[in-house]
């Protein structure tokens, strides 16, 4: 659990520093975040299927933030504006999707032990943390900065909430670990070895 809560602090969190008027680099790239979700998820894969059902689109979500921070760094998505919506666009539902599932996969986890790992609270900051991602992606790539600005507040809110709330996630599994699956076993072995 550790590895996605670190792992998802890289993808949400964006603090970059400008190499010139076109590009920049960030200090804490999404592609590292990514990587560190696989794992997380190859971890978690013997708990639930939906833990499964995302590791490898995790994997490709890392490969293509590597694909993206290339291109921020020589200035490319700059230069496209408006372009590089549907690219990024791609991303951004790729990491929603990503971490519904993940949070689903701890709602069946808390049904299959009888434990309340804090789903409900995953939740319920689902929902504004999409709507923020959308609304400031769309406003930056639109040049909206006001608009970008106060979704990305509510998304930095929104990702400290999440931080906050899968370390207790975290917590409540380690007091009460989720049992291993069966048929998921056979399965994790087969995938990721």
């Amino acid at each position: 659990m550790i590895f996605l809560i670190i792992g998802f602090a890289f993808v949400f969190i964006d603090f970059g520093i400008m190499i010139n008027e076109l590009g920049g680099v960030e200090i804490f790239p999404d592609f590292v975040g990514w990587f560190l979700v696989f794992y997380g998820l190859i971890r978690l894969s013997p708990y639930g299927r939906n833990f499964s059902k995302v590791k490898y689109l995790s994997l490709a979500t890392g490969l293509l933030s590597v694909i993206i921070w290339v291109l921020d760094i020589i200035g490319v998505t700059k230069f496209f504006g408006v372009f590089s919506l549907p690219l990024m666009g791609v991303l951004c539902f790729f990491t929603l999707f990503i971490l519904y599932r993940i949070i689903e996969g701890i709602g069946d986890a808390e049904n299959d032990n009888n434990a309340d790992y804090g789903s409900k609270r995953l939740f319920k900051l689902f929902l504004p943390l999409c709507i923020s991602q959308s609304i400031g992606l769309i406003a930056s790539v639109l040049g909206m900065n006001a608009i970008m600005i106060a979704a990305y507040v509510v998304l930095t809110v929104c990702t400290v909430l999440l931080i906050v709330f899968m370390n207790g996630t975290r917590k409540a599994m380690d007091e009460k670990p989720p049992k291993i699956r069966e048929s998921e076993i056979k399965k994790a072995d087969r995938d990721d070895y």
